[in-house]
């Protein structure tokens, strides 16, 4: 071979070498003591004070709304003490007014007058004894929550039920972009009103040698899937169930952070699927998983019907 021809064999290997790192994504491997985990954060998250069964209001905020106990506050609370609370929604400001009683901001006295500026991810929390405020932005609206630690479902908890954790449903997938974005339109659960939202993108997959997607929205720390299988007939809850994949878990390569708007390699963990707030609180409404994500395949994985043991 001449050295002409060995030059242009050496460069060309390694080019390739080259094009192929760029693109390899090492997804972490399927843990089981990671799938453990993860249930038992999630058996927490959901008995604690501010935990899907204490919701007991969720939604776009009106201009003005007073919380507290008597019967002239637009959001009753009955285990709400002390002088009631109003906000008003000034723009993206929530103007706090509260005479002197019980109300705390981040577990400080919440002084006569006080605004907040609100952001996507708003970590500032109101207590009044049990009860729990938090306001954040949602699109162009004030989105606002209330916790009662007190409430009827938080006080019936059983356990939750779940299938065995199985590395065959934590499958290898690629974050598909889309440059225009996909309308979902989100019905919704307990007489809700539609939710529409941008999917900026799409997760491929294989599952059992077939190709499915699943289209995803996304939010400052996550990817948020909402979907169907077969298994919603029988053992897992109708309406939906969520995998919420935060940007620095273990779906992703550390190597290479998300983008969504880049092609990316990731693991599709139903180990991890949840069930919505609705499956556990009728005081809550929660997207009911689109046609599009309505898999013709059973995932026996992740988290199934919340019913009592006895059933």
């Amino acid at each position: 071979m001449s050295l002409r021809r060995i030059a242009v064999a050496v460069i060309f290997l390694l080019s390739t070498i080259a094009i192929s790192g760029c693109h390899r994504n090492q997804v972490p491997p399927y843990s089981e003591t990671e799938e453990m985990q993860f249930r038992a954060d999630e058996a927490r998250e959901l008995a604690g004070p501010r935990g899907d069964l204490a919701l007991i209001r969720s939604g776009l905020m009106e201009t003005s709304v007073s919380l507290g106990k008597d019967e002239g506050s637009s959001i009753r609370l009955p285990n709400w003490s002390g002088p009631p609370l109003s906000l008003t929604l000034h723009g993206m400001d929530v103007v706090v007014e509260h005479s002197e009683g019980n109300a705390l901001l981040d577990g400080k006295p919440l002084v006569q007058r006080q605004v907040l500026l609100l952001t996507e991810l708003s970590q500032q929390w109101i207590t009044n004894g049990g009860i729990s405020l938090r306001i954040h932005k949602e699109g162009q609206g004030a989105w606002l929550q209330v916790f009662d630690a007190k409430s009827e479902p938080l006080q019936s908890l059983h356990p939750l039920h779940y299938y065995a954790p199985s590395p065959e449903y934590r499958v290898t997938a690629e974050w598909i972009p889309l440059p225009k974005g996909y309308h979902l339109t989100y019905h919704r659960t307990n007489g809700g009103n539609d939710l529409a939202q941008n999917a900026p993108g799409y997760v491929r997959f294989s599952l059992h040698g077939q190709e499915y997607r699943l289209y995803a929205t996304t939010y400052p720390d996550m990817l948020f899937v909402v979907f169907r299988d077969l298994t919603s007939k029988t053992e897992t809850y109708p309406a939906a169930r969520y995998l919420e994949i935060p940007y620095n878990s273990h779906a992703f390569d550390p190597k290479h952070p998300f983008d969504p708007a880049k092609r990316t390699k990731m693991a599709l963990d139903f180990n991890q699927a949840v069930n919505p707030a609705c499956a556990y609180n009728p005081n809550t409404h929660c997207p009911i998983a689109p046609p599009e994500n309505r898999l013709p395949v059973a995932i026996p994985a992740g988290e199934k019907r919340y019913t009592p043991e006895s059933e």
